[in-house]
């Protein structure tokens, strides 16, 4: 996909602050992007009595950049729903909260600046096709869809709203996990001789071994095998294994499998330290759910050996795991250990561990590859889809969304980050608010052995 004239940073405010006093938000702009009224104009009821070409004249009246369908059929088009145009066309059929929040979406999405340029979100669906996404959530039934779709909308007191969902929102996620991490290890491609990519995930049993890839990070490699067809490689690895495996207590213990691998790997001096995250591949037709760790490890010089062990450490958890029950029978340890070879592919990488979730790709994949002209198998897509917006955010309840150790980790005498004083501060804080939460539990746990006594 071509980039925008002005190519968009995850950064950056969404509403620029142009003109006016200093401090002042753009009235313009915030009337763009506000939710605005479209009820009491009619608008929603004249679409879906009056004849097409009136229908049309309304339509590019409020919707000018979207794409007027003079038939549309609300039993097919809703299907369809990362069609933003689409779903305009069938706005009616809406109950009032989506028709909002879906015009929120196209206010955002097309916003220009009053310097011509277009707007933070509008630049986001260039490169990351936030448009989908966001018609995608918006017609679900997930949690946290008004949030999502409200986020960068400037509130009463004139300040942008912010939704804190990491797990889909470019904007939240690159202020809350992308931006922090890349400020702090952005550099860090030279402080050790070798860096590698680590993902420690699973595959089908059967036939097949635990897997061990361990090579040097080529553009062949990236594409063949771990993001064939714009997917995650585990997508193609036992699929039918996999399918409508949604146990949560299952995710969790994969990510913690991951995290005592990498932990015991660094503890056993065979790397100096890491930083990753936890993530879920998804895809469907059918619905499959896998979890896996990815993290970027530093060391002086790790060898095949070295990769062999972690293998086996990853294999022997999830073991312990197929014993329990917990993860599927079939599920054995599939580890990727590629070595990076360039500062720019450091930082792609980089990006690539803290990215959202893009569940529009999935979706979209599944529904040009799988679909075809099967309304029943698109209506199933669409009820997967819903699915996997109501496992997704319990699977990282209460686990961290950002893991480090060794010289990675703040307290370390070999720390090789760079932390900024507004970091420093936001640690402090954290640290002292967790140092009081702890303080009051003790003390709550005292009193109530008191009061048993």
């Amino acid at each position: 996909m071509e980039s925008s004239p002005s190519p968009a940073k995850a950064g950056d405010d969404p509403i620029k602050r142009e003109g006016g006093a200093p401090g002042t938000a753009d009235r313009a702009d915030a009337q763009t992007l506000g939710t605005g009224d479209l009820e009491s104009e009619g608008l929603a009821d004249f679409l879906h009595d009056t004849v097409a070409s009136e229908r049309e004249f309304i339509f590019k009246r409020h919707f000018p950049k979207a794409q007027f369908n003079p038939n549309p059929c609300w039993e097919v088009d809703q299907l369809f729903k990362s069609d933003l145009d689409l779903q305009l066309n069938n706005l009616a059929s809406y109950d009032s909260g989506t028709q909002s929040l879906l015009k929120v979406v196209y206010r955002k999405v097309t916003l220009i600046l009053q310097d011509g340029e277009a707007g933070y979100w509008n630049r986001q669906t260039e490169c990351d096709d936030y448009k989908a996404r966001a018609c995608l959530i918006a017609t679900s039934g997930y949690e946290k869809r008004d949030a999502f779709c409200l986020c960068g909308v400037p509130r009463n007191d004139r300040k942008n709203s912010r939704c804190q969902d990491i797990s889909f929102c470019p904007r939240c996620n690159f202020k809350r996990r992308l931006g922090p991490m890349e400020e702090e290890f952005g550099h860090c491609y030279t402080a050790f001789p070798e860096v590698h990519l680590i993902t420690l995930s699973l595959r089908k049993a059967g036939a097949l071994e635990p897997r061990l890839t361990f090579k040097d990070l080529t553009a062949e490699v990236w594409y063949e095998e771990v993001v064939p067809d714009g997917c995650v490689r585990p997508f193609t690895d036992g699929i039918a294994t996999y399918s409508g495996w949604t146990d949560l207590d299952g995710f969790q213990a994969v990510f913690r499998a991951g995290r005592a691998t990498l932990g015991a790997t660094v503890d056993g001096k065979r790397l100096s330290g890491y930083f990753g995250a936890p993530e879920l591949a998804v895809g469907f037709l059918p619905f499959k759910v896998l979890p896996h760790v990815h993290a970027l490890a530093f060391s002086h010089c790790f060898t095949l050996e070295d990769a062999q062990e972690v293998l086996r450490d990853y294999e022997d958890r999830l073991r312990l795991l197929r014993d329990q029950g917990v993860i599927p029978q079939t599920a054995v340890a599939d580890v990727q250990i590629l070595r990076v070879l360039s500062a720019e592919d450091y930082l792609n990488k980089l990006r690539y561990i803290f990215k959202p979730l893009k569940v529009e790709q999935a979706f979209q994949y599944s529904s040009t590859t799988r679909v075809g002209d099967d309304l029943a198998a698109m209506a199933k897509l669409s009820r997967e889809v819903e699915e996997f917006f109501e496992v997704v955010e319990a699977a990282f309840l209460e686990f961290h969304r950002v893991l480090r150790k060794g010289v990675c980790f703040g307290k370390s005498a070999r720390y090789c980050g760079v932390v900024t004083p507004e970091r420093q501060f936001k640690r402090d804080r954290e640290q002292a608010r967790r140092t009081m939460a702890k303080r009051r539990k003790a003390s709550a746990a005292r009193r109530l052995r008191e009061d048993e006594g």
